[in-house]
């Protein structure tokens, strides 16, 4: 009976050890949250498609990419963590009329990244610098 009794608390002992030795790694606990603003006039007419996502430093799309909705400024992703490195939101922009060139800048912000706190990305829309000369301006 004792052999049975040292047997189990033994087997307990080590079940108990090895959920410690897992607590350790760098697994997910949790969730971090981004908040990207993209600040336009929601009047303003976009003759593009436009797709709003957050990737890492190497380019990896981080959380699923959403569509951009005339009116809607704030889009949230959530990302598993604690994580390190590098996030970028990003607009991409797929045109559906003419040669219309615009451009958004991207946010980058350089980790650690924390679960359970929110970080905020700010996008501006950005017409480029015409490459002509301009009539009247010397």
């Amino acid at each position: 009976m004792k052999i049975f009794f040292a047997l189990g608390l033994a087997m307990i002992l080590f079940a108990f050890s090895s959920n410690n030795v897992n607590a350790g790694n760098n697994k997910p606990n949790g969730t971090i949250q981004y908040q990207v603003i993209f600040h336009v006039d929601p009047n303003f007419f976009f003759p593009y498609q436009m797709t709003v996502f957050i990737s890492d430093g190497n380019g990896h799309v981080i959380a699923h990419p959403q569509h951009y909705v005339r009116g809607t400024a704030v889009y949230n992703f959530v990302e598993p963590g604690p994580q390190t490195g590098t996030r970028i939101a990003q607009i991409t922009l797929y045109p559906l009329i003419g040669d219309i060139t615009l451009h958004v800048l991207p946010d980058v912000k350089k980790g650690p990244f924390e679960v359970g706190k929110i970080y905020t990305f700010n996008l501006y829309l950005k017409a480029p610098l015409p490459t002509y000369p301009i009539r009247g301006i010397d």
